[in-house]
């Protein structure tokens, strides 16, 4: 599965700045974590291979426990079966999946079934023997948007004092 996870402490830290306010700090650090996942989201669907294909329209934003509780994170990942090769590579030595190859042969190449089958044969033939290098979508989305989320992150403090006057 290919993925990009943020985890997110300092609940206590805000709360001892903010004492009383703890339904602000949990809302804006949900916000913060949503707009966060969403920079990532939004610059990993174009780098996904085959527009309007299924591997992109899987990509999902989740995130996961309560600030307050201390264990907080948001994942943005890619459920699809063959989501980890297109995100890694495949190294020589397997076949690649022909399923989601025949759909690919029929949509970018206009080879109509059976004969789109066959072509995806030889595609997963040539996976085996010579690997596949990864498109690594969700990597270079990180790459790009970190210093925006680390901006973000800082600048909760500020946002919480805003809410709070």
């Amino acid at each position: 599965m290919a993925e990009v996870s943020i985890t997110q402490t300092g609940f206590a830290e805000l709360q001892r700045k903010f004492d009383g306010a703890d339904d602000v700090i949990d809302l804006e650090m949900r916000q913060t974590m949503d707009a966060s996942l969403n920079i990532f989201h939004q610059l990993v669907d174009p780098m996904t291979p085959v527009f309007n294909g299924h591997l992109r329209a899987a990509t999902t934003e989740h995130v996961f426990g309560t600030p307050a509780g201390g264990n907080f994170w948001g994942q943005l990942l890619n459920p699809m079966e063959y989501a980890d090769d297109v995100e890694n590579g495949r190294p020589p030595g397997q076949y690649s999946p022909i399923f989601p190859l025949e759909y690919w042969v029929r949509r970018k190449l206009g080879i109509p079934f059976p004969g789109s089958l066959a072509r995806a044969f030889q595609i997963s033939a040539t996976h085996k023997e010579k690997g596949r290098k990864g498109v690594k979508m969700f990597e270079r989305a990180f790459k790009q948007g970190k210093p925006r989320v680390e901006q973000l992150w800082q600048g909760i403090d500020e946002r919480i004092a805003r809410k709070i006057e």
